[in-house]
């Protein structure tokens, strides 16, 4: 909620001011500098790969939180069970094969 919150009020900011055109042209600029030193010191390669890096721990992040969101709703809703003497039983035998599927998260 607090990314979203930020960047609705980066977007309010931006329609009263009209940054984003001038910000963008700073960063070109920015850009091509960072070209020529590229040639020298191999900039680009190193900003590419730490993009990617940020890149891919932000979308393996967001990736858990939803396979917990859902692991969570799923536990609350498809397991619910009968009302006769039996449906403990098949609700806790349906629990355990259901743990048994899930394949176990890597710790890193």
């Amino acid at each position: 909620m607090r990314i979203v919150a930020m960047a609705n009020e980066a977007l309010g900011i931006n329609s009263e001011l009209k940054c984003a055109r001038k910000v963008a042209r700073v960063g070109g600029k920015i850009f091509d500098k960072m070209m020529i030193l590229d040639r020298k010191h191999s900039i680009k390669d190193k900003v590419v790969r730490s993009a990617t890096f940020v890149y891919d721990k932000a979308s393996s992040t967001a990736g858990r939180v939803q396979d917990d969101m859902k692991e969570k709703k799923d536990e609350n809703t498809s397991f619910r069970p009968r009302d006769d003497r039996r449906g403990e039983r098949e609700y806790d035998e349906r629990r355990d094969r259901e743990r048994k599927r899930r394949p176990m998260r890597e710790e890193r």
